[in-house]
């Protein structure tokens, strides 16, 4: 079975709409899917390293929050696509 790669600006339009924040299971399960949890925490943790998202451990998982910098990101790749 083919997996289907979600672009950046996805994960990023879902770390903007949810204040709560979001992990990788509920990325999984609730938004796509289409796409393994170990593929979303794969996604996040690299918005996290380039400094678009914030995290917080939770139990055995990481709660991502989007930042300043991932809000500029988003809307720079929108325009870009546009």
């Amino acid at each position: 079975m083919k997996t289907i790669i979600h672009p950046k600006t996805d994960y990023l339009e879902l770390l903007l709409e949810s204040p709560d924040g979001l992990t990788a299971n509920e990325i999984s399960e609730i938004y796509f899917d289409d796409v393994e949890p170990s593929t979303a925490r794969k996604a996040l943790t690299r918005l996290y390293k380039q400094g678009c998202a914030r995290r917080q451990k939770e139990g055995r998982e990481y709660r991502y929050w989007i930042t300043t910098k991932g809000i500029l990101r988003y809307d720079y790749l929108l325009k870009r696509v546009e």
